[in-house]
């Protein structure tokens, strides 16, 4: 009989020390997110999963004190991160999270004739993922400038931009160190391309985009 009542005793002293996370997740247009995945991490690596009800909401209940990282998922938005959440005994943390919206991706490579100067920072090219995704319908192939093909200017091109509400990219520029007269012919490109514009909501939304552009010469 005693040993039963001290079981007892230190099962009720651990529950009074717990400690909860509550929270809701919105989208960037104010509306609940429901059925989102949320990934509750501690110091060993231990992983507790909850997901999003539907009215957005989540909880964990009765938890260790100590150290955490959360990570929240849903299809079309980037992955929310919260890292070193510290619970203390019986602490009741409420959270409020905002999901941003994904980025559009493509990827273009621009070949043609020629020998290519030495090029140390060549890398690949990306137009960033979406939540009901925009879709490409105009697209007008980059062309390799005659002038510097025959120079053998090859390299790639990174440009940041924004997709707009009307389908079109505006705020085009070029990032990083890159031939001018490549970036100019990538820019001029791009800025005749035409999308149907992501939807959040059933809305037209605008997403940043990063788009890279890897201008080649073969042999």
């Amino acid at each position: 009989m005693l040993i039963r009542t001290l079981v007892v005793s230190f099962a009720a002293g651990a529950l009074l020390n717990a400690a909860s996370i509550s929270g809701t997740v919105w989208d960037p247009s104010g509306a609940i997110v429901p059925n989102a995945k949320v990934t509750l991490t501690d110091q060993q690596g231990l992983k507790n999963t909850a997901s999003t009800n539907g009215v957005g909401q989540f909880q964990f209940l009765t938890l260790v004190p100590g150290q955490y990282q959360m990570e929240v998922a849903s299809a079309g938005f980037e992955l929310l991160l919260r890292r070193n959440l510290r619970l203390e005994g019986s602490t009741d943390l409420r959270m409020e999270l905002m999901f941003r919206l994904g980025r559009i991706a493509e990827t273009i490579k621009v070949s043609a004739q020629g020998v290519a100067r030495p090029n140390f920072s060549a890398q690949k090219l990306r137009l960033g993922g979406n939540v009901q995704p925009a879709k490409l319908v105009k697209m007008v192939r980059p062309a390799y400038p005659e002038d510097l093909k025959s120079k053998g200017v090859a390299g790639l091109v990174t440009l940041e931009a924004v997709l707009l509400k009307d389908g079109t990219l505006g705020n085009i520029r070029s990032i990083g160190a890159v031939d001018p007269g490549l970036a100019g012919a990538a820019v001029e490109t791009v800025r005749q391309w035409r999308y149907q514009p992501a939807l959040l909501n059933g809305e037209p939304v605008e997403i940043a985009a990063t788009i890279q552009l890897e201008y080649e010469l073969k042999q």
